[in-house]
Formats: C-alpha cells, structure tokens, sequence
C-alpha cells in the first residue's frame, strides 16, 4: 500500500513537473508550431515545426530584413502563416510573374522560368506588373516557394502590429524514431527529477508500527512438567 501511494505521488509529481515546464516555456513567449503549406519550400518544409518567440511592440518595430516571421493570416484573425522579410518601411518593391524588385535589386521568382529571347537566353526585359511602396510600420513578406506562395504581392505589406513572432529553430517533421527518442528523454527527464526527490527523503516513508515479538514458547515436558 505504501509503495503505490509513493507511486502515485510521484507519478502526480512528473505531471505537475511537465505542466510548469510546458507553462514556463510560453509565458517566456517561445511557441511551437507546425507546418502545413510548401510556400517557404525547402527553408521551412510541409510537417516541420517552428520554434517561434513572440515579438513585443518594440521587437516589432525592429524587424529585419531577410527574417523569417510568423504573422496573423488573414490580417486580424487567429490563423497564422510563415513568410521572409524583403522589404521595410520606406523600399520600394516592384514585380512580376516572374521577378521581384527590391530598391532596384532583382532577383527571379523561384519556380518561374526567366524571359527568354529569341536566342533562348534569359533577355532581363521586363515591366512591373506592380509596383508598391512600403510605408513605415510595414514590411513586405514573400514566401521562399514564390511560385506558389500567396504573399504581400496578393494582400500587400503587413503592419508589424500583425506580426507574432520570429522563427528561432526548424525542426525535421518527426519519424517514428525522433518520436521514440522523445519519449525516452520524457522519461529520463521524470527518472531523474523522482531520484532527486527520493535522493532528498521527500516523501518520507510513514512509520510502520513493530509488530510484538512472539512471547517465548513453553516446553513441554515428557512427564508434563514445565521447564
């Protein structure tokens, strides 16, 4: 009886244990999140998960260029997409089907064939389609799969107030062995934390009355005597 009551107390100990990890781990502000679209193909990959740390007013207003964000979508709901920053407040983009400009920098559209001329080499000719100018408090989000990707070229730039954080770490989409492996790390992780409270004597074990010794027996002898 004892030994399943310390078992369960312990058992509720891990539990209580992984809560307050899992609890910590998002109130410091760093979210786990899956991948479910191919438009930042092959940075960021379908079934991958993110490790994302929110961003604060102040961390909003000093997004980069080149970053990897996630942001409301559609703007002001509770969906979410990834996408990379090539552009801030106060550039220039300018694209088409097949190229982005940024301030006069272009670079083709991943996926896109180039503008062939008639020798079949790539001629560089091309009108933007489009051309916006990012205003201040906004950054222009295109995705690494341009080709496919619905991005600021469809609903424009975002005002950094939509944005929910920075993406820290990719990690693979999980084989069963990644899984197992996590597994046994979970339950590394509570063998240790109960061998530390076993180690410090908490619980302590609760006293077990002495059973009375058994009273001496009487020897009986052959005449009926006592001895």
């Amino acid at each position: 009886m004892l030994t399943t009551r310390r078992g369960l107390l312990w058992l509720a100990v891990a539990v209580v244990v992984g809560l307050g990890v899992g609890i910590g781990v998002r109130a410091l502000g760093v979210l786990p999140y899956r991948v479910t679209s191919g438009s930042m193909a092959p940075t960021v990959n379908v079934g991958e998960w993110l490790v994302v740390t929110k961003a604060g007013s102040q961390a909003r207003r000093q997004v980069r260029l080149r970053e990897i964000v996630l942001f409301r979508y559609p703007l002001g709901t509770t969906g979410r997409a990834v996408k990379r920053v090539v552009a801030v407040g106060g550039d220039t983009v300018a694209f088409t089907d097949r190229y982005v400009s940024v301030n006069g920098r272009t670079t083709p559209i991943a996926g896109s064939p180039p503008d062939l001329g008639s020798n079949g080499e790539p001629t560089g000719q091309h009108q933007p389609r489009r051309v916006v100018h990012v205003p201040d408090g906004h950054v222009f989000l295109l995705g690494d799969n341009s080709a496919v990707s619905i991005d600021s070229r469809s609903f424009g730039p975002v005002p950094v107030s939509e944005l929910v954080g920075r993406v820290r770490f990719v990690f693979p989409a999980p084989a069963w062995w990644s899984v197992a492996a996590f597994v046994v790390a979970a339950l590394a992780l509570c063998g240790v934390v109960l061998a530390a409270i076993s180690a410090a004597g908490w619980p302590r074990p609760e006293p077990v009355a002495a059973l009375p010794a058994d009273p001496e027996p009487l020897l009986v002898g052959v005449g009926g005597s006592q001895r």
